[in-house]
């Protein structure tokens, strides 16, 4: 995982950005130039990462992780979602982690469905209607 995408740039050719993030090419080259170095910069990502802020969680928090995500550059490694996990337990925060043998970044199959009706249980106990 790393920074946006330039244009012209893919993680399929081995550039090291995330595909997910394309900086837009109209961008001022002040701005992109502002954006890498911050994406670069260990003090900043750890200002920034949700990790080192769970003070602020007051909700519940429910997270589902693929044993076979992180596989592309793009995707989030199993190992994130048990960090975070623990470190919201260690927080004294309401956690649940369920992870899938072999799902990737996206579920399919029955995976998904367990996915989907966990998280639709979690928002009907914890977002009860009026």
């Amino acid at each position: 995982w790393g920074p946006g995408c330039l244009p012209g740039q893919s993680e399929k050719a081995g550039d090291k950005c995330n595909p997910g993030e394309v900086i837009p090419a109209d961008l001022p080259s002040e701005m992109i130039t502002a954006y890498l170095d911050a994406a670069s910069d260990p003090e900043m990502l750890r200002q920034i990462a949700p990790i080192y802020h769970l003070q602020y969680v007051t909700a519940p928090v429910q997270i589902h992780s693929g044993t076979a995500d992180g596989a592309a550059l793009a995707e989030t490694p199993p190992e994130w979602a048990a960090a975070v996990y623990e470190a919201l337990q260690s927080a004294g925060k309401e956690a649940t982690l369920y992870t899938y043998s072999g799902q990737g970044h996206y579920f399919s199959g029955a995976d998904w469905t367990t996915m989907i009706a966990r998280t639709a249980d979690f928002f009907d106990a914890e977002l009860p209607s009026e």
